[in-house]
């Protein structure tokens, strides 16, 4: 079984950044560009963690995991 970075982890982080987003505007009283500076730094980490940590491969052999997930020559894809 394969997970990947699909709508499947980004529910969950889009309702994450609306909550956050929500508490900053009404009990920190915080400013639009405070606001723009951190939807790209949410934006930055949520790319950050599609590319470093997906997909994650579970309930497999070695062998099939060596062949769908791992890449042991750096920039071979």
């Amino acid at each position: 079984m394969k997970i990947d970075f699909d709508w499947l982890i980004m529910m969950p982080l889009s309702f994450l950044y609306i909550g956050i987003v929500f508490y900053y505007v009404k009990y920190k009283k915080r400013k639009v560009p405070y606001i723009i500076v951190f939807t790209l730094f949410f934006t930055y980490m949520a790319e950050v963690l599609k590319y470093t940590q997906f997909p994650i491969c579970l309930n497999m052999d070695m062998e099939e995991l060596n062949r769908q997930c791992v890449n042991y020559i750096p920039f071979h894809f």
